[in-house]
């Protein structure tokens, strides 16, 4: 059994069409924290996102979130936030020790440790969870899945 590495932490995105990237980078996070801050993208947030027609509405998002979370156990270690920017509480938390992020996030991690020391908070430590590829080699993104690509579990949907 791995023990924790932080006390708080924090973890947020979209969690469109709930993927096995989403559950490698939640398992992640709560294996090595006591308690995660989950935030969740409002629905105002995702206007610039491709096939934004096809994303889940937020209610069905963080239920899948929370299912995902009774299911591994995790449920009692959440604390749940809904994002309307990018930062989130992890702006303003002093004690907030560490936050999980995919590649593809990192840069907006970085300006956040910036933004926060500028305000004297401690910098976090950022976790970069590597990003899961789909059988053809290409990241599972909840963008390939909105667009028919791929399933959830990273299968090629033949067309």
């Amino acid at each position: 059994m791995t023990v924790p590495c932080f006390k708080l932490s924090a973890v947020g995105g979209t969690f469109d069409r709930f993927h096995i990237g989403h559950e490698v980078l939640l398992k992640t996070a709560f294996t090595l924290s006591e308690t995660v801050i989950v935030g969740i993208t409002s629905s105002e947030m995702l206007r610039n996102k491709a096939l934004k027609e096809r994303i889940q509405s937020f209610k069905e998002r963080f239920e899948n979130v929370v299912s995902y979370l009774k299911r591994s156990g995790f449920i009692d270690k959440a604390v749940f936030y809904m994002l309307r920017d990018d930062y989130g509480p992890a702006l303003w938390i002093r004690r907030l020790e560490a936050l999980f992020v995919s590649p593809e996030t990192y840069p907006k991690a970085l300006i956040l440790n910036g933004l926060r020391a500028k305000q004297g908070l401690g910098k976090l430590v950022i976790v970069v969870i590597p990003t899961i590829l789909a059988e053809n080699g290409k990241p599972i993104s909840s963008t390939r899945i909105r667009g028919g690509l791929i399933r959830r579990d990273g299968s090629t949907i033949k067309l």
